[in-house]
């Protein structure tokens, strides 16, 4: 499971971000309103919630842990 990321973001789009920490770029899908928060190129610790199924495995962020 992974709880948190800290690295820089280096792809922002209208609905995930990737941030790349150690030489790999995580896809982490953010709602619009954190979005918001975050800027290209920024150093970020993100919170995040590892979803997992049958067909797939997705990070979705959060900007505090609440």
């Amino acid at each position: 499971m992974i709880g948190s990321i800290k690295g820089k973001i280096i792809l922002k789009t209208d609905k995930f971000l990737i941030v790349e920490t150690g030489g790999v770029g995580y896809k982490i899908n953010v709602s619009p309103d954190s979005l918001l928060m975050f800027k290209l190129n920024e150093d970020i610790l993100i919170w995040t919630h590892t979803h997992v199924r049958e067909d797939s495995l997705d990070l979705f962020g959060f900007k505090d842990r609440k």
